[in-house]
């Protein structure tokens, strides 16, 4: 019975371990992106601020690109893909190829419209995207 005990104790604190480890991954992302970003992406100066701390500690780098996308829209509000992508970026650090993140988001928003999961306006020859609003 003791052995079971200290099994159950062991593997309890393992997984309490793994989760403290997330936490302070988060958390140091948060920290991260209120100093400036290493990259250098056209950021506007407002992004850095709580603001995106909080949108960094919701965020997690293995989220599928469609929640990544999601995610960036609830934060920014609307944008069109350049401005997703350029999110993403700012608050994923685990990212290395840039060119890459801007074709799948594209990519990603335009089937996100299509689905009728994102409303998106045409403004010239770019398309700018929002969450879809359930009245």
């Amino acid at each position: 019975m003791k052995k079971t005990l200290e099994k159950t104790t062991l593997s309890e604190l393992k997984a309490l371990r793994k989760e403290l480890i997330n936490d302070l991954e988060k958390v140091t992302l948060a920290i991260n992106a209120l100093e400036l970003p290493k990259r250098k992406i056209p950021v506007d100066e407002d992004y850095l601020n709580e603001h995106v701390a909080l949108g960094v500690l919701q965020y997690h780098h293995n989220m599928s690109i469609e929640q990544k996308v999601l995610h960036a829209l609830e934060k920014i509000g609307a944008g069109d893909a350049t401005d997703i992508g350029n999110y993403i970026l700012m608050i994923d650090k685990v990212i290395k190829n840039d060119r890459r993140v801007y074709q799948k988001v594209t990519v990603t928003c335009s089937r996100l419209f299509r689905q009728g999961v994102i409303e998106a306006v045409k403004q010239g020859r770019r398309n700018l995207y929002k969450l879809k609003c359930d009245s």
